[in-house]
């Protein structure tokens, strides 16, 4: 939905020197992507999140990324791959209509090659999936971070509403932040109605 595949240079999105230059196209997700995106997720999650995480809540997160359903949550969700030079998948970001709250749009699947995490790459993905969706009509948007990716979705503007609990297999919670970013968030104040 709302796809406009484009290369765009990473480095110049993080606002810092690069550690290194990525240039990647923006692609819709296919049904031929799932094995290497769930690799991906599977490799950020372990890597980026595990400072954050208990070893059962890890273990039973990339189960989860394993798991037969995930394949479905992935093609479910407006998914963009950002593919680099040599063809790999090096970050994803999705987005979905949230039913119970109209006008708003879930961010979703945002992940990130480790040796890449920091140069503007979930920024990147975050942005896109807010475009994508905004283009179908949606202007609000919420997302359930992981601890890990808090800092990221602040720096967009997201506040955050709650904590929270994602319950996975095995009776095993993972903690997630629940955020959002509304219209009227972005008015300046005074200009409220």
């Amino acid at each position: 939905m709302g796809f406009l595949e484009r290369q765009v240079d990473v480095h110049s999105l993080a606002g810092r020197p690069p550690l290194a230059v990525v240039r990647v196209v923006l692609k819709p997700a296919a049904a031929d992507d799932v094995p290497p995106v769930r690799d991906l997720h599977a490799r950020s999650f372990a890597t980026l999140a595990r400072s954050h995480h208990r070893k059962n809540e890890m273990a039973a997160q990339l189960a989860l990324i394993r798991s037969p359903d995930y394949a479905g949550e992935l093609l479910g969700a407006n998914l963009a791959l950002a593919v680099d030079g040599g063809g790999r998948i090096v970050a994803t970001g999705g987005w979905q209509p949230m039913p119970s709250r109209p006008g708003t749009a879930r961010i979703r699947k945002i992940f990130v090659e480790p040796a890449l995490a920091r140069q503007g790459l979930g920024r990147l993905m975050v942005s896109d999936a807010e475009a994508r969706a905004r283009r179908s009509g949606f202007n609000d948007f919420y997302v359930r971070a992981n601890l890990n990716a808090v800092p990221l979705y602040q720096a967009l503007g997201y506040r955050e509403i709650a904590e929270g609990l994602m319950a996975l297999d095995g009776g095993v919670s993972l903690p997630v932040v629940f955020m959002e970013k509304t219209r009227a968030m972005a008015k300046p104040p005074g200009d409220q109605p």
